[in-house]
């Protein structure tokens, strides 16, 4: 999942129910969906979408009338479904599970803002807080566990894991520091950050059964920024010093990435389920960027998107769908679901 940045960003985390989490329909994982690029919008709105499921559910946000931020949840069959608030005039999701759950964050009616947990049986509901008055979600597992940053007492904010069963953990943070908590795979591990008073960033692992890896105070991930964390213990981000895309194998060791790091600065950004990598090059801004597909096998293959021109990748799931944003021929943002064909004896790589 991408990294969102401790409160610097407009979109929050997802959300967190009981029930067992639901398995790929067979339907759905063998039968190519009837186009391969779905744009999502909300009538004339500005529609910005942020994850989607193995079910192709998505959830983001749309701007209504009044210019308010409102949350929602996609499906191809239903459409738009809207989730409410927590009382206040802001609603941003950050990420869906396979349970269909939604967490983010939401303004309440005192003009706080509260991490959010939402689902179809119970609707949107507070995590609570780290004693402070706002905090967010990011991410969230087919476990229900969540994580994402929340406010102290003391006005500093640190790093939290949330659990249906425990609640809410401090993940705590290095000396005169912030921290975040920006994904969360199945195993439970976490990749978050620690942000200095001067905005610097130090990445680190946090495992349940472990604790926390603070690995930017290795000489070996001392120059690396992450996007995203793999089960198998993959690192894949950029060079803070030369701007490059960066893999770490399991080992800690970087892959060769070969000709993509001719095409300049940039970020390799997620894995997909065949074993082929998503990458952007290139870079100056989130707009007007090129974005790759690349193995260690495949050479860098360009995004084909009929006409729009790409900005960013927002999240895929293991059926080969990829959310993103991206300006159509009129210069209109919108957001798009783009099926990619997978290699079926790499999958699950």
């Amino acid at each position: 999942m991408r990294i969102s940045h401790l409160f610097s960003s407009t979109l929050v985390a997802l959300l967190i129910s009981g029930c067992a989490p639901k398995s790929i329909p067979q339907q759905l994982a063998t039968k190519s969906p009837p186009q391969s690029i779905v744009e999502i919008a909300f009538d004339d709105h500005l529609t910005v979408a942020v994850d989607v499921n193995d079910f192709r559910q998505v959830t983001g946000s749309y701007y209504d009338e009044l210019e308010r931020e409102r949350g929602f949840l996609w499906e191809a069959e239903n459409g738009f479904t809207d989730l409410g608030s927590l009382g206040g005039d802001r609603t941003s999701p950050f990420a869906i599970n396979n349970k269909g759950q939604i967490v983010g964050m939401a303004n309440t009616a005192q003009g706080h803002t509260r991490a959010f947990l939402w689902s179809a049986e119970e609707g949107m509901k507070e995590l609570g807080t780290l004693g402070g008055d706002s905090n967010r979600a990011h991410d969230i597992n087919n476990q229900g566990q969540v994580v994402g940053e929340s406010y102290l007492g003391n006005g500093r904010y640190h790093a939290f894991f949330y659990s249906p069963d425990t609640g809410m953990q401090d993940l705590g943070a290095l000396q005169n520091m912030d921290s975040t908590a920006e994904m969360i795979l199945e195993s439970g591990k976490v990749l978050g950050s620690h942000i200095s008073l001067d905005a610097q960033e130090f990445f680190f692992i946090w495992d349940p059964k472990t604790g926390r890896q603070d690995l930017s105070l290795e000489d070996r991930f001392a120059d690396f920024q992450p996007d995203s964390l793999t089960e198998t213990g993959e690192l894949m981000g950029y060079s803070t010093l030369h701007g490059a895309p960066m893999l770490f194998a399991p080992n800690g060791r970087p892959y060769n990435l070969g000709p993509l790091q001719e095409y300049g600065a940039g970020s390799v950004i997620a894995k997909l389920p065949d074993g082929t990598y998503l990458a952007k090059v290139n870079e100056v801004s989130d707009i007007d960027s090129s974005f790759f597909r690349f193995s260690q096998t495949m050479p860098p293959t360009p995004i084909p998107l009929q006409g729009h021109e790409l900005s960013a990748i927002k999240e895929h799931n293991a059926l080969g769908d990829i959310l993103l944003s991206a300006r159509d021929s009129e210069g209109k943002f919108v957001s798009l679901l783009v099926r990619v064909k997978l290699n079926p004896s790499a999958a699950g790589k």
